[in-house]
């Protein structure tokens, strides 16, 4: 779960990054973001969106998880998730206890 909590991480930044980049071309006029424009280019992007990419992320990551977890619980329903014991022998009791 580590894992994918880690590239959900890296995904959910990208996404941010690119709707910063795809908004920055299609342009915002108002005034409060050519004030905001003009402060951004004496950062680095990473370093100046850092607080709204780690709370984008934060978001980002809990929907993740959430659906990465709803996923996993229908394929172990329907049958479709090998288990493995700790010797690894495949474990072929179906019981839920």
């Amino acid at each position: 779960m580590e894992i994918t909590a880690y590239f959900f991480l890296i995904f959910s930044a990208i996404i941010y990054l690119f709707t910063v980049q795809c908004s920055g071309i299609f342009g915002n006029l108002s005034k409060n973001s050519r004030t905001h424009l003009q402060q951004r280019y004496k950062y680095d992007a990473l370093d100046f969106y850092r607080d709204d990419i780690e709370w984008f992320s934060f978001c980002f990551i809990i929907m993740g998880i959430h659906l990465n977890g709803y996923g996993m619980l229908k394929k172990i329903q329907a049958g479709r998730l090998i288990w493995y014991d700790y010797q690894g022998v495949k474990v072929t009791d179906t019981s839920n206890g």
